[in-house]
C-alpha cells in the first residue's frame, strides 16, 4: 500500500480497500445467494453432485470459496480454481489434501477414498474447461458415498456441454442451481457490507446517488460494482476526494465505450460474426449460432463461452428453451451499423 493509499483509508477510517477483484470467501459478504446456500448445504450433507451456473461475474466462484468456509470444519472442502489438466494433477492435489505421501494411481486412489473416514468437497470452478480424461476420474469418484462434486460453470454447461464431454458424468449430477444477477438493492446492500467490513459507516464516501448509480450501471453484476467502485476508489485517492459522487463514476463510466470498442477489435473471426448476429437478434442461442456459422453445437457454444469471459456477452434462462444470449448493456448501447461495418470489419 503506497503512502497515498495508507493516508487516504486512514482518514475515512478504512482499515484497507474493501473492493479488491478477487473473490471473497466470507459468507457474511455475499448477498442475495442465502437460498442457494440453503439448497448447497442440504445437498453437501446429502452426497449430493451439483452444478452451479450462472453469467461471467455473477459470484460463483465467491460461492464455492464460502462453501469451502461454511465446511471446512466438519468436512474436508478441497477447491480448484479451474479443472485440472490431467488426471495425475487432479490426483497430486487430492492427495496432498489428504496428506498421503506415496504417489498413487487412479485405482488406488479410488481405494484409499473409498475406506476413508473424511467427508470430502470437491469445488471446481471454471467446470466449462473440464476435460474428457479428468471428467472421467470424476466420474468415478463421485460414485463414493463419502465424496460430493460441486462444479461452478457458465450458463448452458450442465445442458450444452457437459453431455457432450461425458454424458455419464452429465447422468451423475443431481441438481443444478442457477445464479441470477443481483437487484439494485442487493448491490446496494452488498457494497455497504464491504464498506463496513473494513470499519467504515454505511456507504461513505460514496454518496447515495452514487451508490445507485453504481448499482444501475453495473446490471445486477456482482463483480461489475465492485469494479466501478475500485476504480472511483483509485480516482478519490489520486486526486484527494473525500466524497465520491455520481460526477466521479460519469469520469469512469465515459471512459468504457472505448475500452469495449477495443475488444471488439481484437475478437476473432467466429467471435465477430456472433456479435454481428445481436444486429438482427436482440438474443441469440447455440442453436442460432450453430446454424448461422455452420459450425458444431460444441464450437458454437465455445464461441458464446468465450464472449463471455469477455464480459461482452451475457446468458439467462429461456422457459422451456435452455438457455439465450445477449450483449451487455455496453456492447448493447455501442452495437451501431458503424460499429459492424469499420470496426468489426464486417458487410451486414
Amino acid at each position: 500500500m503506497s503512502s497515498e493509499e495508507f493516508e487516504w483509508f486512514e482518514k475515512i477510517n478504512w482499515s484497507k480497500n474493501p473492493f479488491q477483484l478477487s473473490p471473497i470467501g466470507k459468507p457474511d459478504l455475499v448477498v442475495g445467494f442465502d437460498e442457494e446456500f440453503q439448497l448447497l448445504e442440504n445437498y453437501i450433507r446429502l452426497g449430493y453432485d451439483v452444478i452451479i451456473e450462472g453469467p461471467y461475474g455473477s459470484g460463483k466462484t465467491s460461492l464455492l470459496l464460502c462453501l469451502e468456509t461454511i465446511f471446512k470444519d466438519n468436512r474436508l472442502p478441497i477447491f480448484f480454481y479451474a479443472p485440472p489438466e490431467s488426471v495425475a494433477e487432479l490426483i497430486q492435489i487430492i492427495s496432498m489434501e489428504l496428506k498421503l505421501n506415496d504417489e498413487v494411481s487412479p485405482q488406488v486412489l479410488y481405494h484409499k477414498l473409498r475406506r476413508s473416514d473424511d467427508k470430502i468437497i470437491l469445488l471446481i470452478d471454471e467446470a466449462h474447461d473440464l476435460n474428457f480424461n479428468v471428467a472421467k476420474m470424476l466420474r468415478g469418484l463421485s460414485d463414493l458415498l463419502n465424496i460430493s462434486i460441486i462444479y461452478s460453470a457458465l450458463n448452458g454447461f450442465s445442458f450444452d456441454k457437459l453431455p457432450k464431454i461425458l454424458n455419464t458424468l452429465a447422468d451423475r449430477v443431481q441438481e443444478i442451481i442457477y445464479l441470477d444477477l443481483l437487484s439494485e438493492e442487493e448491490v446496494i446492500l452488498a457494497i455497504k457490507k464491504r464498506i463496513e467490513d473494513v470499519g467504515g459507516n454505511e456507504v461513505s464516501p460514496f454518496t447515495e446517488d452514487a451508490i445507485k448509480f453504481i448499482a444501475k450501471v453495473s446490471e445486477g453484476a456482482p463483480r461489475e460494482a465492485i469494479k466501478l467502485c475500485s476504480a472511483a476508489i483509485a480516482l478519490a485517492i489520486r486526486d484527494s476526494i473525500f466524497e465520491i459522487g455520481v460526477d466521479v463514476l460519469e469520469k469512469i463510466t465515459r471512459r468504457r465505450p472505448s475500452e469495449i470498442v477495443r475488444k471488439l477489435q481484437r475478437l476473432g473471426a467466429r467471435e465477430k460474426q456472433v456479435i454481428k448476429l445481436f444486429v438482427s437478434h436482440p438474443v441469440i442461442t447455440t442453436g442460432l449460432v450453430k446454424d448461422e456459422l455452420s459450425v458444431s453445437s460444441q464450437a458454437s457454444y465455445n464461441v458464446i463461452a468465450r464472449l463471455m469471459e469477455k464480459k461482452l456477452v451475457t446468458s439467462r434462462e429461456a422457459e422451456g428453451r435452455g438457455n439465450e444470449y445477449l450483449p451487455v448493456g455496453l456492447v448493447k448501447r455501442i452495437l451501431t451499423q458503424e460499429i459492424v461495418n469499420d470496426i468489426l470489419r464486417l458487410n451486414i
